[in-house]
């Protein structure tokens, strides 16, 4: 699921590393994504496995899957992570995130905060032009920006402007034209922050704020931009070109041979909606090259590792799963909430759902990031749990309401073990399975007592602020919880060394408070087909996923 982001995410990769002769599972260190072995491997095998859906009339076709399908094409909106992966490829954001944390130049080649870190000069890269031939321009940057911040428009995304002068925490506009995003020329945008903050907190957000033309939006009311109608052939900056689509099933581009950043080695790519039970059968037919979210399902990965024509890697990530806890319920008390997580037997799901496939947590954040403190123990105790529901006169014979996402088998399976082990403390609860947007809607309205969904995490514990106030605040918690104001503590604070002390205190913070229980970090089980290569897995997690930077076989 997204951000505020839930984002975004920003999950983060550190480690790729296969075995040599095809598909290896294991993680470890090294920059290449692949190693000399399996680039001879590919090369020799480029012609294996090609199917006439890849190749016809001389063209280099790439298929990619993901598992469900997108909402719409508002990019203002980002419902959901699938629609993230068709707007990277027609638009651009100023800087893309790297795996390790770091970030690369996107619309902008550099960028560089003021002495006390309140402003962010962004210098733009010369000579990029939309898709129809129009050059880009600084004032597109501060047209589209002023176009999230409009409290008019339903841009339920513009939470990522809530560091920018001029808004609300909310990122919508304090007064008309207050929003603080300038063009200094044709080539600089400024950005002023309402006060000074840690660069890396800003920059996260940025990376998910796509870029359209104004000369797109200009005459538009709010009316019409927040039509989804008006959106259905995007017109962006970026490495591909719209090119027809079929809703729910397929969504087709062709490459920008004047992209800023290279040509891609492609000329057409499909975006296709796959059933994630099809998604191993494609790749082994090559009906399919690679799944660009959500790599190969669990059930499916030691089949994978098998395949002669794959590349295959089992990337750590950030990406976590989590249950939520609607704490507006009056017997959703904090001690219940924490009684609850501590019955999940966090082990048995990673040992036994993911198949080691991952780590157990307790708060958002992963043992990859710099900012995890090791002191914060995962903890599991059903008699412990048991007691404290007892003293805290839990209503053993409420029949709590579990909503639950279809489309994601481990997801599901969790779910269902959740349920027994509450069981095992004498409480009731019943899943209700939907798809993720009606979850979404019903979590958002309060509708149900505990949920599940993922998030892509981050290196940056402050994406945490967006499921603990706004509009993804899903544990319903008050706007102004203790949890965001020591988010808000940390994010004033600017160097990692004053910072690291205040998350500490919010990882035994947000676990005593448990609006969530964290459950597992998920390792992105990629497999890609070896006519493909220059695939850096690594930036999956962190929806840098780069295809114009990919080589195709003939």
């Amino acid at each position: 699921m997204k951000k505020k982001k839930l984002s975004m995410l920003l999950a983060t990769v550190l480690a790729f590393s296969m075995l040599a002769g095809g598909c290896g599972g294991s993680s470890g260190g090294g920059d290449s994504t692949q190693p000399k072995e399996q680039t001879e491997a590919a090369a020799e095998d480029e012609a294996a496995d090609e199917s006439a859906d890849t190749q016809t009339g001389g063209e280099k076709t790439v298929t990619v899957a993901m598992p469900s399908a997108w909402a719409d094409m508002f990019p203002l909106g980002e419902s959901n992570y699938y629609e993230r992966i068709l707007f990277d490829q027609v638009y651009s954001t100023l800087i893309k995130q790297n795996a390790d944390g770091s970030y690369s130049g996107d619309l902008a080649e550099s960028w560089e905060p003021n002495e006390d870190s309140s402003e962010i000069t962004f210098k733009l890269r010369e000579g990029i032009k939309w898709h129809d031939g129009e050059a880009f321009t600084a004032e597109d940057v501060v047209a589209c920006m002023k176009m999230y911040a409009d409290p008019a428009v339903n841009a339920s995304s513009r939470y990522y402007l809530e560091y920018i002068a001029g808004c609300d925490e909310s990122g919508a506009e304090d007064s008309e034209d207050s929003l603080e995003v300038a063009a200094n020329g044709d080539n600089e945008v400024v950005i002023t922050l309402k006060e000074p903050t840690f660069i890396d907190t800003v920059l996260d957000d940025l990376t998910k704020v796509f870029i359209v033309a104004e000369h797109k939006i200009k005459d538009l009311s709010a009316d019409d931009i927040n039509n989804a109608q008006t959106w259905t052939e995007p017109m962006g900056t970026g490495a591909f070109v719209y090119a027809d689509a079929v809703d729910g099933e397929r969504m087709e581009f062709t490459a920008n041979k004047d992209y800023y950043l290279g040509a891609p080695d492609m000329d057409r790519l499909v975006v296709r909606v796959v059933e994630a039970s099809n998604l191993l059968a494609g790749l082994m037919n090559g009906e399919i090259d690679t799944v660009l979210y959500g790599g190969v399902p669990l059930d499916d990965w030691e089949m994978a590792k098998t395949q002669e024509n794959l590349t295959c890697g089992s990337v750590e990530t950030t990406g976590y799963q989590m249950m939520i806890f609607n704490a507006s319920k009056d017997y959703m008390t904090q001690e219940v909430r924490q009684a609850l997580s501590m019955a999940i037997d966090r082990n048995a799901l990673v040992d036994q759902l993911l198949q080691g496939e991952g780590e157990t947590i307790v708060t958002p954040l992963s043992p990859l990031s710099p900012y995890y403190d090791e002191k914060t123990e995962v903890w599991f105790d059903q008699d412990e749990a048991k007691s404290i529901l007892e003293k805290a006169d839990f209503p053993f014979d409420q029949k709590l309401t579990f909503a639950v996402p279809t489309g994601n088998t481990v997801r599901e399976k969790t779910a269902t073990m959740i349920v027994e082990d509450l069981k095992k403390i004498g409480v009731q609860a019943e899943i209700n399975q939907a798809d993720f947007a009606t979850v979404m809607d019903i979590l958002k309205n309060g509708e149900a007592d505990l949920g599940i969904v993922g998030s892509g995490g981050t290196m940056n514990p402050s994406e945490s602020l967006e499921m603990l106030t706004g509009s993804f605040n899903l544990a319903h918690l008050p706007d102004d919880n203790e949890l965001v104001q020591l988010l808000n503590e940390a994010n004033s604070l600017l160097t990692f060394d004053e910072r690291k002390p205040v998350f500490d205190s919010f990882q035994e913070k947000i676990k005593e408070v448990s609006p969530y229980a964290y459950l597992f970090t998920t390792n992105n089980l990629v497999a890609y087909n070896k006519r493909l290569s220059n695939v850096n897995v690594d930036n999956f997690g962190t929806f840098n996923f780069g295809l114009y930077d990919w080589k195709v076989s003939e």
